[in-house]
């Protein structure tokens, strides 16, 4: 290929990267301003197309009922989505849905899976509620030093991002947890 030709492609290629973040923009600036509808109307397509922030938030919108009633089993299915991409607040939040049986069967062994997940990514109240999940053998072997361990670890880490907002609110952009991810 020329020159000129691989150029035209990549500006292309950058057109179209912009455009599908300025539609997920305009899909956070619709949630914030309480247009859930528009918001999920933008959002709908980039999560099947496989962005993990739209799914992400789709779960949210789907967790809390937002223009769409809730829906704990369409929320399993986007964090699951998500959380597949490395989104240790997806994973969480997936541990915390089969953890509860919200939506899904309960399942400490799959709520285990995905707590470990966001833990090992630094999140440190999937850190805590594994601990739990050890200290008391549901999906895992009992193990209280492996409690007590992943307690201290979680009492020790500083959360970047307040639980709320890293937990159950719409994000703009991917959560970084102690320094890793994006």
């Amino acid at each position: 290929m020329n020159k000129h030709l691989l150029a035209a492609l990549a500006l292309v290629m950058a057109g179209t990267g912009g455009a599908a973040a300025d539609s997920f923009a305009d899909g956070y600036a619709a949630h914030r301003a309480g247009d859930y509808a528009e918001a999920l109307r933008i959002w709908t397509p980039l999560a099947e197309a496989g962005d993990a922030l739209a799914q992400f938030n789709l779960g949210i919108m789907h967790t809390h009922g937002r223009s769409i009633g809730r829906d704990h089993a369409a929320a399993a299915y986007w964090f699951e989505r998500s959380a597949e991409q490395g989104d240790p607040v997806a994973a969480y939040n997936l541990g915390l849905i089969y953890s509860e049986g919200r939506g899904v069967e309960q399942d400490y062994e799959t709520a285990v899976h995905w707590l470990a997940q966001a833990s090992s990514q630094g999140h440190v109240t999937a850190m805590s509620r594994l601990a739990t999940h050890y200290a008391n053998g549901r999906g895992v072997t009992q193990d209280l030093m492996r409690a007590l361990e992943l307690s201290e670890i979680a009492r020790q880490t500083e959360c970047i991002l307040d639980d709320m907002d890293q937990n159950h609110q719409v994000r703009m952009k991917p959560v970084s947890l102690l320094g890793l991810g994006g």
